[in-house]
């Protein structure tokens, strides 16, 4: 294992993509990944991103949470996450194809950010990230707040 033993995904990464969609992966992501999980991902959209689970983590997510009772509105969002979901693996240089639907969502093109988030990893179109950070949550959320209620 690491140095730490950390199982989780910590940290900003600026990437870029190329022109085939392969994203060279944060090296310290792909030593949680080796260490703690299997070197594939599953990746589905999410709002104006993409996210990225281990694929473990991802199997326990299907058969604990999307097996509950659903509203027909989450049977719907389910439904566009899981049709478009994908399996990836890592080339020999430690990229992710990501596919043309998936990149075309979250409008990923060459400058891209990969953000850890604990047990899943975040890829965003650069200027997407800083319009989140800068206008979302820096002047429409109560930072002190929500900061107190996480426990920081």
């Amino acid at each position: 294992m690491g140095e730490s033993g950390d199982k989780v995904f910590r940290g900003r990464f600026n990437h870029n993509i190329d022109a085939k969609g392969r994203l060279n992966f944060p090296a310290k992501f792909r030593e949680v990944l080796a260490n703690n999980f299997e070197e594939k991902l599953i990746l589905v959209k999410h709002n104006r991103c993409l996210r990225a689970y281990p694929l473990s983590v991802w199997t326990t997510l299907e058969k604990t949470r999307f097996n509950q009772y659903r509203t027909p509105e989450q049977e719907a969002v389910l439904r566009w996450v899981l049709g478009s979901m994908a399996e990836c693996g890592f080339d020999k240089q430690g990229r992710i194809l990501i596919p043309q639907d998936l990149r075309s969502h979250a409008e990923l093109n060459r400058e891209s950010v990969v953000v850890g988030m604990l047990n899943k990893i975040e890829v965003w179109n650069r200027q997407r990230w800083e319009e989140e950070v800068e206008v979302r949550v820096l002047e429409t959320v109560n930072v002190d707040e929500a900061l107190q209620q996480l426990g920081l």
